[in-house]
């Protein structure tokens, strides 16, 4: 390299709180209220084998996909009909509902490390 490495400087970075909502998928209420007032919230889950041929609808592991590690996505809104919460992914729009997909409120594992930003 002629220049050398570029200092922190020429990236400047505004960081921001992050905060958890503590207990997950039995924190419901807590996560639409944040969603109607302030928008989308971050979260992981583990993400299975048949996860990544999700197509539509309502997402639940199948029992006996093998797991391929940790995945963050997006929490844009919540269908109180179907029971779900509505993500987004990053795969691009051929995957799932054109980008998004559905998971139950009651699936245990969604939702257990959600959180947001203070901005």
């Amino acid at each position: 390299m002629r220049l050398g490495v570029p200092t922190a400087s020429c990236y400047p970075y505004l960081g921001f709180s992050f905060q958890l909502f503590g207990s997950g998928a039995t924190n419901i209420a807590a996560a639409k209220a944040w969603l109607r007032t302030n928008g989308p919230i971050m979260t992981y889950f583990e993400v299975f084998d048949d996860f990544m041929s999700y197509r539509g609808g309502i997402y639940r592991w199948n029992g006996f996909s093998r797991s391929q590690g940790g995945h963050a996505v997006v929490v844009v809104g919540y269908d109180d009909v179907n029971r779900c919460w509505i993500a987004k992914n990053s795969w691009g729009t051929s995957w799932g509902e054109a980008g998004y997909f559905r998971m139950s409120y009651s699936d245990a594992q969604f939702m257990t490390g959600s959180g947001y930003f203070n901005m």
